[in-house]
């Protein structure tokens, strides 16, 4: 009867240090999922952030080309106002002169 009892529990601990092993495999793979999630994350959100970077660089050089057309526009208009201007000018001095 003794022998059983030792050889029951012999099973016994050998089946617990066999669930032990499974359940230190199982975190040791669930400690690599996470891990690979946590990088996956990391990697996403760079990815987001270098994606904003670049968003707003192109948003910046697209604002600063619309400033100098508009810069641009506005030194032609006021060029050829003063070239009207000066014609009128012309104009008015010929009419005086004649």
């Amino acid at each position: 009867m003794r022998t059983r009892i030792v050889d029951d529990a012999t099973t016994y601990g050998k089946a617990v240090s066999s669930q032990q092993e499974a359940l230190d495999s199982e975190k040791e793979a669930l400690a690599a999922l996470m891990s690979a999630l946590a990088d996956e994350v990391s990697h996403f959100m760079n990815e987001r952030r270098r994606r904003t970077e670049v968003e707003t660089a192109e948003i910046i050089l697209y604002n600063d080309s619309l400033l100098r057309t508009v810069d641009s526009f506005c030194m032609m208009s006021w060029m050829m106002l003063r070239k009207e201007q000066s014609l009128h000018q012309v104009k008015a001095l010929e009419e005086v002169l004649s």
